[in-house]
């Protein structure tokens, strides 16, 4: 009988796998409001160029990160982004600071990156709420109650006098805080005390606690049923619930007397009492009884705080609080609504005369409904009105503006709506206050919108001391006019517009300009410092007369300018002061107007351009655009080339394009350009830019991208150096795009490819930015592949068995390795191991039985348990089948094969084993 064996062997691949994980460790906090909060990272990836996560709600959160400092604010519900920032680099830290708090994360792979970065221990509130209130925390305490605790006391005058005068009703009829009342309201203060008012301090609680009084007990007692009698007055579905930490002014002092009043006449009588710092609203008010058109303010610390606690507050007459020269700082704060008919100019809800005082407004609605008869909020020539928290105010047609001060200051935050149908803020010029500030300061984080039928800002100043609108960052100003300029500066003080980065700032005119200077003081000094935004739609963008005009785009600022009769409009000119117009590198400019010249300055003028990103001057209509006719311009350039259209200008292609000007400078006359130093020079510039031409564009031109060699064919990225905010294109032999990819903020670039290039590939890379191109750049795709192609599987001869020792038992056909080396040069070794003994499907082996056998040394060398060369790049039998693939050939009765006795195998059995390849860069 006979046994029938066949033997097969199998290629086995062996495949690491490597996890790297980054340790966290979660801890939370509570935020102001009692809230949970956490303090995290998203993972900052390579090339990321935005960082996000969450923190301490409404407060200020900074970054550095490659020797540069970002700070924003936290969003209400906790989420924050630096964006942008540069490209985040593997070797990269980066250190996020809220208060005491730092936040320490290396740069991640995206094989590397965890869930996200966590702050490790106790987060620690100083410095962003006070720290009594960050210990007593408790995000299970009731939002609809009160912050705090009012507890009524007596004080010991008052005790005395109740103990005096037994059941007299005179005797119990005595106001808080005689003393030191002023002479000439002491006789309405009188009158005033016929009715009880309520009086506490800020730490009554406390003093009640101490004075021992038996009646201590009873008066606490009352002062709870007087907080549950508040909380029921609450109008339906008004909410009570906690607000985030003041920013306005609070108390003088923790002992600062408080009122509790629930309608007009308690509150008229708290508000001119000058022993009451502090006035809280418990219910909704509305009425008229007793209100006079002035009624008074006063205090003995200068200061008066009315906090609304989420009531309104309804004049239903014509008054309004007048503080007089009583008060430095008066705090109106957590109204839902507040309404009077107040019409007189000099007064409306609030009037404070004469000094340099402040007005604090912070989440408050005014004339929610915009009623035909609303009065204005606010007016003191000479003081500063202070905006915090969420701020919407309406005026209606009867009133002339919003406010009149010399100052409006919105704080870090503040989120403002300010609607009228006349001037939105104006500020009138006032002799005792000249040199003082005046004029808009917004902090970082604000958004504000002024709409307006008159102008928006409207500044009389005149002498020293400039007007100034500084816009901090991250910022978003607007001010919109319909029948006037956005800004209207009528006097004659200097004028310094500022935006830092981050923030943008609108201006809109229906029928006016933005921003207009209308005096013809040659004096004046208008300075325009943008390192934001700058957005301006308008018939006239910006207008001036005979003022010195500074007009300046600082690194990366951003400006449009669309005018419907000019972009840029003068007046009035005189030849001293020559308008200036200033652009840095990497900022764009676009100025355009719809029927008139683009630029219509009547005097001398500088344009100084350099790299910038793009300055685009463009005439809408198929008018000429126009650098005024009648006098001439001066241009200084450098790093940039020009781009001139004559038709069609929303082509994407320029009729005419100069090369790069490292740097140039030419003078624009009324009929041609002059004085023309160019370097390089260009034999299209100026022949080929005619006075008639509709757009005109300095821009920078792109280096050509450098690519990081060499490039492999094993490569599955491919990165280089580009000019920042760019695109790099990879471009086939038919100058087709077959990847593109964008620098980041440091102009590094990278392709990830799904399969490298072949060897020998010529690739074709170019930067491109808008319709701008560089060069092109070739880099050959280098050989740098070694690897084991494929291997035919090993099938040997079934054989018959019997009782001979060593028999050898060939293959039954020649097998055949390819190895693929695409390398300019090297060597290489393949190597073979069996992994286990010669196997059937029951288990039982035939070991020893796996050689490789070589004619050139009739040797047989065990493959089992070893690695055996069987292969090298310089074998006899190894051949060229291709321009890198190279093939080894074993015969039938070479390389391998079995040798056993055949006695020991089971008949009708099939048997395997599974061969190691090793493929090695070695000689």
């Amino acid at each position: 009988m006979k046994k029938l064996v066949k033997i097969g062997t199998s290629l086995i691949l062996l495949v690491q796998s490597i996890l790297l994980a980054w340790p966290v460790q979660p801890v939370q906090g509570q935020d102001q409001i009692g809230q949970d909060f956490e303090f995290f990272l998203d993972p900052p990836l390579v090339g990321d160029q935005s960082i996000t996560g969450e923190a301490l709600p409404n407060h200020p959160i900074s970054l550095e990160v490659q020797d540069q400092e970002f700070e924003t604010l936290v969003e209400e519900d906790g989420q924050f982004e630096f964006d942008p920032i540069p490209g985040l680099r593997e070797e990269d830290d980066i250190l996020v600071k809220q208060g005491e708090n730092e936040l320490k994360s290396p740069v991640f792979t995206e094989d590397q990156a965890p869930d996200r970065v966590e702050f490790e221990g106790d987060f620690n509130f100083e410095g962003l709420v006070d720290l009594d209130e960050a210990e007593d925390l408790d995000p299970d305490a009731d939002q609809a109650g009160e912050q705090e605790s009012d507890v009524e006391e007596e004080t010991e005058d008052e005790a005395q006098d109740k103990s005096e005068a037994g059941s007299d009703p005179e005797g119990s009829d005595r106001s808080v805080g005689e003393e030191g009342e002023d002479p000439e309201n002491s006789e309405d203060e009188a009158s005033a005390s016929d009715e009880e008012e309520e009086v506490e301090t800020e730490d009554d609680s406390e003093d009640a606690d101490a004075t021992g009084d038996p009646g201590d007990e009873e008066v606490d007692e009352e002062a709870e049923d007087e907080e549950n009698a508040e909380e029921g007055d609450q109008p339906i579905g008004q909410s009570r619930a906690a607000a985030p930490p003041s920013q306005a002014p609070g108390p003088t002092s923790s002992s600062a007397a408080v009122a509790q009043v629930s309608n007009l006449t308690e509150l008229i009588r708290a508000m001119e009492n000058p022993n009451i710092e502090i006035v809280r609203l418990t219910s909704d008010i509305s009425g008229s009884s007793g209100a006079r058109p002035n009624m008074r303010v006063d205090s003995n610390s200068r200061r008066k705080i009315l906090d609304g606690q989420g009531f309104s507050l309804h004049i239903n007459q014509a008054a309004g609080f007048d503080t007089g020269t009583r008060i430095d700082d008066m705090v109106v704060k957590n109204f839902s609504n507040i309404y009077t008919r107040h019409s007189d100019n000099d007064e409306g809800f609030m009037r404070m005369r004469s000094n340099p005082y402040n007005f604090h407004l912070e989440d408050v609605t005014f004339n929610d409904d915009n009623l035909p008869d609303g009065a204005h909020l606010f007016s003191a020539w000479e003081s500063t009105i202070h905006f915090y928290g969420q701020i919407n105010v309406n005026t209606p047609p009867s009133r002339d503006f919003i406010t009149r001060t010399r100052l409006a200051h919105f704080h870090d935050g503040a989120q403002v709506v300010l609607r009228s149908n006349g001037i939105g803020l104006q500020q009138l010029d006032q002799g005792n206050v000249r040199n003082l500030p005046k004029g808009i300061v917004v902090g970082d984080g604000v958004n504000l919108t002024i709409k307006s039928k008159d102008a928006a800002l409207h500044n009389t100043f005149a002498g020293a001391g400039p007007i100034q609108l500084e816009i901090g960052t991250n910022s978003n100003v607007n001010l919109e006019s319909i029948d006037n300029d956005a800004i209207n500066i009528e006097g004659t003080s200097n004028f310094n517009m500022e935006v830092a980065p981050g923030s943008r700032l609108n201006l809109f005119s229906e029928r006016w300009s933005g921003l207009s200077g209308t005096n013809n003081n040659a004096d004046q000094v208008f300075n325009l410092d943008i390192r934001g935004h700058l957005d301006i739609e308008a018939n006239r963008g910006l207008y001036f007369r005979r003022q010195a005009f500074n007009f300046t785009l600082r690194e990366g600022a951003k400006a449009t300018i669309q005018g419907g009769e000019s972009a840029v409009y003068q007046y009035n000119a005189i030849n001293r002061n020559r308008p200036q117009f200033n652009v840095y590198p990497q900022a764009s400019w676009e100025a355009s107007s719809q029927n008139g010249d683009t630029f219509r300055l009547l005097g001398q003028s500088d344009f100084n351009i350099q790299a910038p990103e793009s300055v685009d001057f463009r005439a809408e209509q198929p008018d000429t655009l126009t650098i005024s006719r009648d006098t001439s311009h001066r241009f200084r350039i450098s790093n940039l080339l020009m781009r001139s259209w004559t038709e069609n200008i929303n082509n994407l292609y320029a009729g005419v394009q100069t090369r790069q000007f490292d740097q140039g400078s030419f003078t624009l006359t009324p009929d041609s350009f002059t004085d023309v130093n160019m370097t390089p020079s260009s034999s299209v510039f100026p022949r080929e830019f005619p006075r008639t031409m509709r757009r005109w564009q300095f821009i920078a031109g792109l280096d050509d991208p450098k690519v990081d060699e060499p490039v492999y064919d094993t490569s599955t990225e491919i990165t280089g150096q580009a000019q920042a905010n760019s695109e790099v294109v990879i471009l086939d032999d038919d100058s087709e795009v077959i990847a593109a990819t964008d620098t980041d903020s440091n102009g590094r670039f990278k392709f990830e490819l799904d399969q490298p290039f072949p060897v020998g590939t010529t690739l074709t890379f170019q930067a491109r930015r808008g319709s701008v191109r560089s060069g092109w750049v070739d880099v050959e795709v280098q050989g740098n592949r070694l690897e084991l192609f494929s291997v035919d599987d090993l099938v040997f001869q079934t054989t018959e068995i019997k009782d001979q020792a060593n028999q050898v038992i060939p293959k039954t056909q020649p097998v055949q390795a390819q190895v693929l080396d695409t390398r300019p040069e090297g060597s290489w070794q393949l190597t073979a191991q069996a992994l286990s003994p010669l196997t059937n499907q029951t288990g039982y082996q035939l070991p020893n039985a796996l050689y490789y056998y070589s004619n050139s040394t009739n040797n047989f060398q065990l493959l089992e348990g070893q690695a055996v060369q069987v292969a090298s790049d310089q074998s006899p039998n190894l051949e060229g089948v291709g321009d890198y693939l190279r093939q080894v050939t074993w015969a039938e009765e070479e390389g391998f094969l079995i040798r056993t006795n055949p006695i020991y195998a089971q008949s009708e059995s099939q048997y395997t084993s599974r061969i190691q390849w090793t493929l090695k860069d070695a000689p």
